[in-house]
């Protein structure tokens, strides 16, 4: 036998569910925070839509077309994903992206959990030291190169910008 558990009376009469608190309407503050934002933003949704969401979008009409460049473009519709899908080159490329591509992040995320495990695990603080430095010492050599080919690129003496100023005829700008 099931026994049904029945919820306690209240003095003043039935329990009552609560209502949920209304948001009180957005405050001239509230509206200005979020043009603000919304002016902030607008650069870069412009730049995402113009330079990712337009090509995506031309090169998905694109392939619905036969088109060399030289003749009109003809419409084909799917022909143009059957054709490509049908051929076993290609489906064996897919396959062989996609392997490599799962063992490559799981190698990668593998060894970088190794690794982050071992230096925070129980050393000694120099040698943990070391290690974190090893690490991190290719993000810092990377941008001190480049600085180091940059004072050469543009060096008002001898540099390539000064050569390029100088073939072209015109003088370097000095500092």
């Amino acid at each position: 036998m099931t026994s049904t558990r029945v919820p306690p009376v209240r003095p003043d009469g039935p329990a009552r569910t609560a209502r949920p608190a209304m948001a009180p309407p957005p405050s001239a503050r509230d509206r200005g925070t979020r043009l603000l934002a919304a002016l902030f933003l607008a650069p870069t949704v412009a730049g995402i839509v113009v330079f990712t969401v337009v090509p995506i979008a031309g090169s998905v009409v694109l392939s619905l077309f036969h088109w060399n460049v030289i003749d009109p473009p003809r419409f084909a519709g799917a022909a143009n994903y059957g054709e490509v899908f049908g051929d076993a080159t290609v489906l064996v490329s897919f396959r062989n992206t996609l392997v490599f591509m799962v063992l490559a992040v799981a190698l990668q995320l593998l060894v970088a959990l190794v690794l982050a495990l071992a230096v925070n695990g129980r050393m000694p603080v120099w040698l943990r030291s070391v290690f974190r430095s090893a690490f991190f010492f290719p993000l810092v050599l990377s941008a001190a190169s480049v600085s180091v080919v940059m004072k050469y690129l543009f060096n008002q003496d001898f540099g390539w910008s000064t050569g390029c100023w100088a073939w072209s005829g015109s003088r370097p700008c000095r500092g």
